[in-house]
């Protein structure tokens, strides 16, 4: 959060209303069972393994490790507050949806309860040894494994203040051969510059295009908070033709001082061409306009999927004042089925959620997305409660769109 403000504050832009800090009596959070005290070694440090410590270990994305019982003790107030607030873990979606997705972040409500009983408890050990010690370090750089291929970005050089426009870079990729990706992994070198980069790519037919904006391009894939890697179904693929580079689309926000950003792309192939080409459709609207204070102004988006299709994955996309938003399928034949919904939309994580197995899309389906913006002054990332807001490039505009990848059924 105070990297938002000082971001806002160095731009002279809209600047982010400070979160409202009100002292008031603890929320009750007694165990309603027995009056035992909970186990640090049997009962807390399973939770965090299964739940936490994939990210908070050393070298992991998270800020800091949970390497120890004194750690996590140490942070244990937070822990409390992020688990009781719903900002930890990053990305949830709504309980009745969990199943249907695989790589979820989520707590369950017993876990959770038996977390903060223990906080509350003192937050204490009760063994000599520490299981937390014992787990080893993220010790690759990659999560996926060392890439096929690896391409580093241009360094790119950005100012201490200033309002950024988008970069684009074309980038040549070197194959010498027509590849089917079915990974992709992106290192980035300055996390709190770096809003969001797209790589698309270009055939020696876009190429010879209008260049302006990036030129004709198509979207291969992203990163944004939360979408650091994305693996593939098994039999799916992007196919990477010989003649192919990479357009590559910057947005930096300033933080304040100069940094220079080198970024790098991982690429993970296939031995054979899969069964499945994977190709990018989104649902959008970019008509809407925001009342000023407007506190739960909903938007609605579709769209039609053309032939008989499979759906893989859903990417939501919103800035400072996304709420909530959810989606559903309305099939030909007038059934419906809903596919996701996030009831505490964040976005500081801009999740993929992909699907445990793929769902079947009849030619004709209609995807319906159903969300919600807070311009008002209770939303406390909110730039400006007093103005009007439209669709835009910058976090402090909005966007309302949904990716998703999808392949022709056969």
């Amino acid at each position: 959060f105070l990297d938002e403000v000082l971001s806002a504050v160095s731009i002279d832009g809209p600047v982010i209303n400070d979160v409202p800090m009100v002292q008031r009596d603890r929320v009750n959070y007694e165990d309603k069972g027995s009056d035992a005290l909970v186990s640090y070694t049997r009962q807390v440090v399973p939770v965090l393994e299964r739940r936490c410590v994939g990210c908070h270990r050393e070298g992991g994305v998270a800020p800091w490790a949970m390497n120890s019982h004194h750690m996590v003790k140490g942070w244990a107030p937070m822990i409390r507050e992020t688990l009781l607030t719903m900002r930890m873990p990053p990305g949830q979606i709504d309980s009745a949806f969990i199943d249907k997705f695989v790589d979820i972040h989520f707590v369950t409500d017993e876990e959770k309860e038996l977390l903060v009983n223990w906080i509350d408890q003192g937050a204490l050990p009760d063994a000599e040894s520490d299981p937390l010690v014992r787990i080893p370090a993220d010790s690759s750089e990659w999560a996926l494994g060392e890439p096929d291929l690896v391409i580093e970005f241009p360094p790119q050089e950005i100012p201490a203040t200033g309002v950024l426009d988008y970069k684009f870079v074309p980038v040549e990729i070197g194959l010498d051969r027509d590849q089917w990706v079915r990974a992709y992994e992106f290192d980035i070198g300055d996390k709190s510059s770096l809003h969001h980069v797209v790589a698309y790519t270009q055939d020696a037919k876009q190429q010879r295009q209008n260049q302006s904006g990036g030129g004709s391009r198509t979207n291969f894939g992203g990163y944004a908070p939360g979408r650091e890697y994305v693996s593939f179904d098994e039999n799916t693929g992007i196919l990477l033709q010989e003649d192919m580079r990479f357009m590559v689309q910057f947005h930096y926000t300033t933080i304040g001082k100069p940094v220079v950003d080198v970024t790098r792309i991982g690429l993970y192939f296939h031995d054979v061409p899969p069964e499945f080409p994977l190709q990018r459709t989104a649902v959008m609207d970019g008509e809407f306009v925001i009342p000023p204070g407007a506190e739960d102004f909903e938007v609605v988006a579709k769209a039609v999927i053309a032939t008989d299709s499979y759906l893989y994955n859903i990417a939501p996309h919103m800035h400072y004042r996304g709420k909530r938003v959810k989606y559903r399928a309305e099939f030909p034949d007038g059934t419906r089925e809903d596919l996701l919904s996030i009831p505490n939309f964040q976005h500081s994580w801009q999740m993929i959620y992909k699907l445990r197995e793929p769902m079947f899309l009849p030619a004709g389906t209609v995807i319906v997305a159903e969300g919600a913006f807070d311009n008002s002054n209770l939303n406390p990332l909110n730039p400006d409660p007093a103005q009007e807001v439209r669709w835009g490039d910058q976090v402090w505009d909005e966007m309302f769109i949904a990716w998703m990848r999808v392949s022709e059924a056969k």
